[in-house]
């Protein structure tokens, strides 16, 4: 990897596209079709993310955290590991079928491995440096979205047709880019279970990282609707989008840079780095929706309703608190101490099954209050290890995480 593609160039801006194309297709999903419909849309996806995220065992962070010697070789691994997950898990989702589980979701659950191959493959041709090839495929499920919900009155359905459509496209990239390596892969039972096995600790951490996300998004559905569900996510996604601009453009150059240094302390001091500039751009996101942010939600949504300025604060601190936690889970995989993160991400989970489980807490506004207040306290706590992480390295002048 060329040591200038780690600075700030006109190829980072321009791996940003998919980005604004993911933002726009839900800006017109939500102009057409309303808030309810992007709230079902986005509970969707969010069990989708989870499914993804366990067919593909965080083989995506394996290529771009390595050196890109090791590029084929471990997307052919992750690439092994994905078929034998989603094989293992079709008996699984057929008796729940037989039982009591909707076609649909069948097909959502299955489909999940159409959002890990395009993370795998994703990362691969980033590792690669073919851009062209990483912007297509970052983009076409969305703009396939924004397409089918103009036909359809379904979420469920129109989610099931965009992301059928998107792993074909997927499945015809890779024999297409790859049809040579692919022909010769050998798959040995054994060696695939060891190599999953190496992969449950940063797979569950990613895991349950995502499922502070979507549950707090089925709870926000559970006891305020999905009129309400669709406010927040709409919010999440308008001003958290130059968080995930800084994020998806910048840290995967962050964990390629880490993959070529050779000291924990200079791995974490690149964390630090991009943590300066994540919570400068935080502060402007801010300082702006204090005092305009009513009119933008109102704008790109077209919302007849005004939101009060402390509803959309406080969900904008949830987005940047569960932004600055959900980054380190890859810097931390990167660093090989997985193990840290996952007590803090399962206090997440546990503030959550709290608010499920109470009856007190109603309201968008006051649920909204508690996610902010419980992220802050698993933010807090991942200051301080941060904190202590880097004293110990700086101090000790240790070599070893």
């Amino acid at each position: 990897m060329r040591h200038k593609f780690y600075f700030l160039d006109t190829q980072k801006i321009f791996l940003a596209i998919p980005l604004f194309i993911v933002f726009l297709s839900n800006i017109f999903i939500t102009q057409i079709k309303g808030f309810a419909f992007i709230g079902e849309i986005a509970v969707i996806a969010g069990f989708s993310t989870l499914g993804a995220i366990f067919i593909g065992h965080r083989a995506d962070i394996e290529i771009l955290s390595n050196d890109a010697s090791d590029a084929l070789n471990n997307f052919i691994n992750g690439l092994k590991g994905m078929f034998f997950l989603a094989v293992a898990m079709l008996p699984f989702l057929l008796a729940a079928y037989y039982f009591y589980l909707d076609l649909k979701y069948v097909c959502i659950a299955l489909l999940c491995s159409a959002l890990a191959l395009n993370d795998l493959l994703s990362s691969f041709f980033l590792r690669q440096e073919k851009l062209y090839t990483y912007l297509i495929l970052r983009s076409f499920p969305s703009i396939i979205l924004a397409v089918i919900v103009l036909f359809l009155e379904s979420p469920a359905l129109s989610w099931v047709l965009s992301y059928f459509a998107s792993l074909f496209i997927l499945l015809v990239i890779s024999f297409v880019q790859l049809g040579s390596t692919l022909a010769r892969l050998k798959f040995i039972l054994d060696d695939v279970i060891s190599y999953l096995i190496s992969k449950i600790l940063p797979t569950i951490t990613a895991l349950i990282c995502a499922t502070g996300t979507v549950f707090w998004l089925v709870i926000i559905t559970h006891k305020a609707g999905s009129e309400a569900a669709g406010i927040w996510s709409n919010v999440y996604r308008i001003f958290s989008l130059p968080l995930v601009f800084l994020t998806a453009v910048y840290l995967p150059f962050v964990l390629l840079k880490m993959g070529e240094l050779k000291t924990p302390l200079e791995k974490i001091y690149q964390i630090h780095k991009f943590s300066i500039l994540f919570f400068a751009l935080s502060l402007f996101i801010l300082i702006t929706a204090s005092q305009w942010g009513p009119i933008i939600f109102s704008i790109l949504t077209g919302a007849n309703e005004s939101i009060s300025i402390s509803l959309l604060l406080a969900m904008i601190m949830f987005a940047v608190l569960k932004n600055f936690i959900g980054y380190h889970q890859s810097t931390f995989q990167a660093l090989k101490i997985d193990h840290f993160l996952l007590a803090i991400l399962i206090m997440e989970i546990v503030f959550a099954t709290m608010l499920f489980l109470g009856t007190d807490i109603i309201g968008l506004e006051t649920i909204s209050n508690y996610v902010f207040l419980s992220l802050g306290v698993c933010a807090l706590a991942l200051g301080i290890f941060l904190t202590y992480l880097t004293s110990k390295y700086y101090f000790g002048n240790s070599n070893k995480i």
